[in-house]
């Protein structure tokens, strides 16, 4: 029986791959012709790979609500590797989080955008950048067609409880566990 509500997905885990999870989802439906918002909180700097998807897609919208770093440019030319000792802690990281939920939620409710995803919402919920509750109202008054994609470490249990789907994404091997930096287009 094929269900054509759309579903509250959360991609959790201490490991890498839940952002890469959530793009490979998002560009399932982009090549499927449907339209896509991506918000990704306590990123910024636009220096990762998914930034690249409102230029190749028309049907794609990006916003980054989080932080960014002075080594943005470095960044993207490879100079220097991304890493959280990167970046800096500011009093705007609530706003900017509080205003990116806002707009995901506008997004979600809207009927526009056949997936919306929130990347780090978990990390932004641990952080107390915003609260549980936002984020529960916000799946709970999506659109009916739209499907919701929640990704980050430290899954909020009032999260947890909305979800129809939890991916805990696990590791067994990787490079960084031996200290090579990730790669532009494999990790970021």
């Amino acid at each position: 029986m094929n269900d054509p509500r759309g579903k509250a997905i959360v991609f959790t885990g201490n490991c890498k791959g839940k952002t890469t999870s959530a793009i490979g989802m998002a560009l399932a439906h982009l090549v499927l012709g449907n339209r896509v918002f991506i918000g990704q909180f306590m990123k910024g700097g636009r220096f990762t790979g998914e930034t690249m998807l409102e230029k190749l897609f028309e049907k794609a919208k990006f916003s980054q609500f989080g932080k960014s770093t002075i080594y943005s440019g470095d960044i993207q030319k490879g100079a220097v590797k991304p890493g959280v000792d990167l970046f800096t802690a500011t009093k705007f990281d609530k706003k900017y989080a509080e205003e990116g939920l806002a707009r995901c939620a506008e997004a979600a409710r809207g009927g526009r955008y056949s997936l919306v995803v929130l990347d780090e919402i978990n990390v932004a919920l641990k952080m107390k950048k915003v609260g549980a509750a936002a984020v529960v109202r916000l799946l709970r008054e999506k659109h009916p067609s739209t499907t919701i994609v929640l990704t980050g470490r430290s899954l909020d249990k009032k999260i947890a409880a909305e979800a129809d789907v939890i991916v805990n994404v696990g590791q067994v091997k990787h490079p960084a566990e031996k200290g090579i930096a990730g790669r532009l287009g494999i990790e970021y």
